[in-house]
């Protein structure tokens, strides 16, 4: 008896980087829970699932008009930021793994700028998903945001992913797309959960706890091209209970700096090579690096600031729209402010 392998499936076709159809994935029903819930196509000599990305090659068009790229888990997430995107984004997802190198490098070459958004399930397993793909993307020269989600009706209830947020409130999902500036980086995001997952240590104020968040911080924010450290020193800065933080982070980024990050910083091997040595030895003089450090990676901040600004108002062209910026932005700014640690010891509820 001969059985469909794709019976009772929902058929998505599979393109190479020419657009030729080299195999299928099948979303199973919901209502089968035996079953796995994606089916691709067996590796054959003209498909490998790790080196595909669902939506790439089908957004051809829009990716060479500029369009950006948003990393999701599976098709139907890829599929609602496409619809939700109107030429702004597009969706991309791996065949049920994790990002491969292949596919990072995919990314990088369609991306026409180094912006991309990652489009994870907001849970713990795609916040996990999302860390691993922080590495290989910016090893790649792009920097990540986190896609929002939620749902502008209700901004108590959590909205899981991109399909669930067309679902619920497709209006605040175009206006995330449309505007790639309201997204919050990546790096904030992995830094934020960096310092919350030992909280109850540096509430304690516990020395090897802070300089170990710091260290490890610190590596997330030279992952990043250097004209990004500031703002991202001052996130973490802000969230570490210590009043030496920007020192600290000042000491702990250019330790975990190259030397030839360091010297496209200074611009002079000398100086770069003297600044790294006070990294090392820390104290009061890291205070002078970051000083030295912040003047020159500021140089340029007044004018991306109007760039986003110009970019948010061009966009902001109804008052339907600019409500739901007011609540989109009062729900980040609270989100923010949850994070920031208290003055004292903190006692979570029970």
């Amino acid at each position: 008896k001969l059985t469909d392998t794709f019976r009772d499936r929902v058929m998505f076709g599979l393109h190479d980087v020419d657009g030729q159809l080299v195999g299928f994935q099948g979303r199973a029903n919901p209502t089968d829970t035996d079953g796995p819930k994606y089916l691709n196509t067996p590796d054959t000599a003209a498909f490998t699932k790790g080196a595909v990305l669902f939506g790439l090659a089908e957004n051809a068009a829009a990716l060479d008009n500029g369009a950006v790229i948003a990393r999701a888990e599976g098709p139907l997430d890829a599929l609602a930021i496409t619809l939700a995107g109107e030429g702004h984004a597009v969706g991309v997802a791996p065949l049920g793994t994790a990002l491969t190198d292949a596919q990072a490098d995919l990314i990088a070459t369609r991306s026409s700028s180094p912006a991309v958004l990652e489009a994870t399930d907001t849970d713990p397993a795609g916040m996990a998903a999302a860390q691993k793909d922080y590495w290989k993307l910016t090893s790649r020269g792009l920097t990540p945001s986190r896609l929002v989600l939620l749902d502008t009706r209700d901004l108590e209830r959590a909205v899981k992913d991109p399909a669930e947020a067309l679902a619920t409130d497709p209006d605040a999902l175009r206006l995330a797309l449309s505007v790639p500036e309201l997204s919050p980086s990546l790096a904030s995001a992995l830094i934020s959960q960096r310092i919350a997952d030992d909280r109850d240590h540096l509430d304690m104020q516990s020395v090897p706890a802070i300089v170990s968040a710091a260290h490890d911080t610190a590596r997330i924010i030279t992952a990043l091209p250097p004209t990004q450290w500031e703002e991202h020193i001052e996130v973490a800065a802000a969230q570490l209970p210590t009043p030496d933080a920007a020192s600290l982070m000042a000491t702990e980024t250019l330790r975990a700096s190259t030397p030839a990050t360091a010297e496209y910083v200074y611009r002079d091997q000398d100086q770069a090579q003297a600044a790294q040595r006070v990294a090392e030895q820390g104290g009061p003089e890291a205070t002078a690096v970051l000083d030295s450090l912040m003047d020159r990676l500021t140089r340029g901040r007044a004018t991306r600031e109007a760039e986003r600004a110009t970019s948010f108002a061009a966009t902001a062209d109804s008052e339907g729209f600019a409500r739901r910026v007011d609540r989109l932005t009062e729900r980040l700014t609270r989100d923010q402010d949850e994070q920031r640690p208290a003055t004292g010891p903190r006692h979570d509820p029970q």
